[in-house]
């Protein structure tokens, strides 16, 4: 069976995406034997940060030499800018106090100075506002890299796109000429000055997309099938986003354009996906719900498509 654009949105809103699924490009969990070595050596700097800070208060307890206390904060900095030093309490308390890595970074060049007045105002407030074990456990550190997993898999949405089309006998390629003279090609956006980025992409195919208009944000795959180009936006969904109106308008956008062989895909999967539909609210901007302002851009834009993992395996098998 062969469905049009809005048959297949249609049939996707039957298959929702898989929630448990031992396959998933986004729920690798398993730590590989280079994690736990790096694991042990993330503890590590925790500890060392901890036993700074023990040793700041108990040189806080007595008459106190301020230079050995600068001399510790030194320390403790040169540990928080080591590989995996965010995987421990005390650089989460950073965050607590409007404070990065990247910042500590850039303030160490310019004004180290205050950069040591910074951390003895944080390191304060940390030893009178928190407790903690002396020693660093290997657990919590396995934990806070846990909870940064998403961060470390950014393009795992890439990987599994590549997936889909590879087992379609797509291939990604690396120039202009292969891209043009394939029939079954794909490549991914690169928003620098590389040779696939907005621009090249739209000279090159002579369209008029803007790309999010504000140039902030290009497409993320654009795909040769036979004779025809299509340009698809990626959204993984682990949380809230359908409320934002400005952000479904994007979307709408997308699908709203018409051009000669482009076809404009929104792929949208993971579980919050699932819900998203199903609750299917209101637009503000026109008082229908959600899904007949897509179904409604979908029958006016018919070589555009939305569509979530079942429907971008269907739509890339057709013969």
């Amino acid at each position: 069976m062969s469905y049009n654009n809005l048959q297949l949105f249609e049939s996707c809103l039957q298959y929702d995406e898989k929630i448990i699924d031992h396959n998933s490009y986004y729920n690798n969990i398993v730590l590989s034997r280079e994690d736990i070595l790096n694991i042990q050596s993330y503890t590590n700097i925790s500890q060392e940060i901890k036993n700074k800070i023990i040793a700041i208060k108990e040189i806080g307890d007595i008459p106190w030499s301020e230079s050995q206390i600068y001399k510790l904060i030194e320390q403790i900095i040169d540990n928080l800018l080591l590989e995996g030093a965010q995987y421990n309490e005390f650089s989460c308390f950073l965050h607590a106090c409007d404070i990065t890595i990247d910042t500590i970074t850039e303030v160490k060049k310019t004004n180290p100075k205050l950069l040591q007045e910074i951390m003895l105002w944080i390191i304060d407030e940390y030893r009178n506002n928190r407790k903690f074990l002396d020693n660093a456990s290997i657990e919590r550190t396995t934990a806070l890299y846990d909870d940064s997993a998403s961060r470390r898999k950014w393009k795992a949405w890439e990987l599994k796109i590549w997936a889909i089309l590879w087992k379609k006998w797509f291939i990604q390629i690396q120039t202009w000429e292969n891209f043009l003279e394939s029939e079954k090609a794909f490549f991914f956006f690169d928003t620098g000055k590389w040779k696939f980025n907005a621009n090249q992409t739209r000279r090159q195919l002579q369209i008029i997309y803007q790309f999010n208009k504000d140039h902030k944000k290009t497409s993320d795959v654009c795909i040769k099938f036979k004779n025809q180009f299509y340009i698809l936006e990626a959204k993984h969904l682990k949380e809230w986003w359908w409320s934002q109106d400005k952000q479904f308008q994007e979307l709408l956008d997308l699908i709203s354009y018409d051009e000669n062989n482009i076809s404009y895909i929104w792929f949208l999967d993971w579980a919050y996906r699932n819900f998203l539909l199903k609750s299917n609210s209101l637009y503000k901007q026109t008082e229908k719900t959600r899904i007949d302002n897509i179904k409604e851009s979908l029958q006016k834009h018919t070589n555009n498509y939305f569509v979530n993992t079942y429907g971008l395996e269907y739509l890339f098998s057709q013969e």
